[in-house]
């Protein structure tokens, strides 16, 4: 964040912003991902839990 131009949050900001943040472990209509997956395992995982939605 520190190096990014033009934003309008300052870094001092950022903790804060962190620290207000709720889990959303048990709430309906949340998607987990790992990231440290490729990309590809992400974007299918991902697709295929859009795709179940729409049942």
């Amino acid at each position: 964040m520190g190096k990014r131009t033009g934003h309008f949050m300052p870094v001092s900001m950022l903790d804060s912003q962190l620290s207000t943040l709720e889990s959303p472990v048990g709430e309906d209509l949340v998607f987990r991902q790992d990231v440290s997956r490729s990309i590809d395992a992400i974007v299918g995982a991902s697709v295929g839990w859009l795709r179940r939605l729409r049942v």
